[in-house]
Formats: structure tokens, sequence, C-alpha cells
């Protein structure tokens, strides 16, 4: 099961994938990984990502995952 999904991920395609910590180090790789794979990404954090975040198979969404409510 998670051999295919990881297949799915490196082969690229049509997932729609979450990622929370987009701003972060593995967040930002794994980000930018994916889009260019043709993923749609979106992506939870505080501060905005990098630059992949003008593509069109990117979403940002701002918010703190720490703060309740």
């Amino acid at each position: 099961m998670v051999g295919g999904i990881i297949n799915l991920l490196f082969q690229g395609g049509d997932m729609e994938i979450c990622i929370t910590g987009v701003s972060g180090f593995v967040g930002r790789f794994l980000s930018g990984f994916l889009v260019k794979k043709g993923h749609r990404v979106t992506g939870v954090d505080r501060n905005p990502p990098g630059s992949f975040s003008d593509s069109p198979f990117f979403r940002f969404i701002e918010a703190d995952t720490t703060v309740k409510g």
C-alpha cells in the first residue's frame, strides 16, 4: 500500500496533496518537488512559502495550527 502511494508521488500525475508546515525546510522542498511533478498541492503555514507559490498547482492557506479556534 505505502509503496504504491510513493510510486504515484514520484511518477507525477493528478493527486491533491495537503502539506502543513509548507514554509519549513522539509515542507518547502517536498511541495516544490510535488508541484514540479504535476500534483496539486495545498500548503498550510503561518508564513508564505518560496518561489513556487505562484504556480497554478499550488494553493496557500495562512493558518497557525498552534492557536486554538
